[in-house]
């Protein structure tokens, strides 16, 4: 009987792990990290990897994504841009930037109700135009993801900015 505890109590944190791995919240944070990551454009990326910015990005997209911009920035957007045509604006950005850095997402909450998370969470971002001066801050982010097909993918994101 000893010698199946080692086993047993092995297979158990196994199964414990894979459970909170896969926490509907847990997944979604995944994601909406994994966006960001994408997202970045290190001063260092060749022009072929930063053309190729905007259908990565396109990726964890919904067919169509709402946007809303702080006051400053929303005057210059459309409510709500179609997936391929966000892709095509992020590559022509990801070339024309010397970088694109978002760092250290904080989640502060996570709301799950069937195939819909709400997520809030506050990100470092900088993005470093050639013939500006680069804008950075803390951003807080409201975000609306959607899992039609068992994928999450955002739908809606909003976003507010803060001083350092």
């Amino acid at each position: 009987m000893k010698k199946f505890l080692p086993p047993i109590a092995f297979l158990i944190l196994v199964g414990l792990f894979l459970g909170w791995w896969f926490l509907p919240a847990n997944v979604v944070k995944r994601r909406a990290s994994n966006l960001f990551d994408t997202a970045q454009v290190p001063a260092t990326m060749g022009e072929l990897a930063r053309s190729s910015r905007g259908p990565k990005v396109a990726e964890y997209l919904s067919e169509y994504i709402a946007i809303g911009a702080p006051e400053h920035v929303d005057g210059r957007l459309r409510e709500s841009y179609h997936r391929d045509d966000l892709a095509g604006i992020y590559s022509a950005v990801a070339r024309g930037c010397r970088r694109i850095s978002l760092e250290q997402p904080e989640f502060e909450s996570v709301q799950i109700d069937g195939t819909t998370a709400k997520v809030r969470l506050r990100i470092d971002a900088i993005a470093e135009l050639p013939s500006r001066r680069p804008v950075d801050g803390i951003q807080i982010m409201d975000m609306v993801w959607e899992k039609p097909e068992n994928q999450w993918k955002l739908s809606s994101i909003t976003w507010t900015e803060t001083h350092r």
